[in-house]
């Protein structure tokens, strides 16, 4: 699922992916806040196997819808996504991800949000299944 994440003002498109433990930000949107990442040197390894550099290491704060909090985000180059947000984001903030209901829950009783978010990083969200073509 996708979500819209705001960072020092800037809106991003974030992937919610509960297969990446870590999170991470795009060394190109990096360049774009003009923010200075603590050095950190160390690899990667996504599903495809090949190990990436990491660039640097990003305490933000970030914003999703009206929940704002901190971040500690990996910088490296990512291929066509902003940002991902990993299992490390789901268990500090206690985010359920809710396919069917077009949203992410996130924190906790006394301090609760529920963030709309989407299946397709290029359009309006939520895709409702009206919109949707299912082959014969």
């Amino acid at each position: 699922m996708w979500v819209f994440l705001e960072i020092n003002g800037k809106i991003l498109n974030a992937l919610l992916d509960i297969g990446s433990s870590r999170n991470l930000l795009a060394k190109t949107i990096v360049d774009k806040l003009g923010i200075q990442p603590h050095p950190c040197s160390g690899e990667i390894q996504g599903l495809n196997g090949t190990p990436t550099s990491v660039d640097g290491l990003l305490d933000v704060n970030i914003r999703i819808g009206k929940w704002s909090g901190a971040c500690t985000l990996l910088v490296l180059p990512l291929d066509n996504i902003d940002c991902i947000l990993g299992m490390y984001f789901f268990v500090a903030n206690k985010v359920t991800l809710t396919p069917h209901l077009d949203g992410v829950p996130i924190g906790e009783r006394n301090n609760h949000y529920y963030v709309q978010a989407g299946f397709d990083c290029d359009k309006e969200w939520p895709v409702r299944f009206q919109e949707l073509t299912v082959p014969k």
